[in-house]
């Protein structure tokens, strides 16, 4: 049995990397809309890089899903512009 998330919207938080970006990739592989976010910060929560969670991003674009890159702190007003 596959488990499907089709019309469903995912968001992960710290996609850019490690378990978040095995999420984001698997739930858009299942068919889910995947909004990508991470600020990309160090470990202590300074500084902002967004080009990891864009890799994510376009990694997903190419698999023909629908990823929305959200890199703000406040993605709701973001994503619900995006739809």
């Amino acid at each position: 049995m596959t488990l499907s998330f089709e019309g469903q919207v995912a968001l992960v938080t710290g996609a850019g990397a490690g378990l978040g970006r095995a999420y984001a990739i698997d739930l858009a592989r299942r068919g889910a809309k995947v909004v990508v976010n991470d600020l990309g910060g160090d470990p202590f929560g300074v500084g902002e890089n967004r080009s990891a969670a864009q890799k994510v991003v376009d990694e997903i674009k190419e698999m023909a899903a629908t990823p929305s890159p959200i890199t703000t702190p406040s993605p709701t007003t973001t994503a619900a512009s995006t739809w």
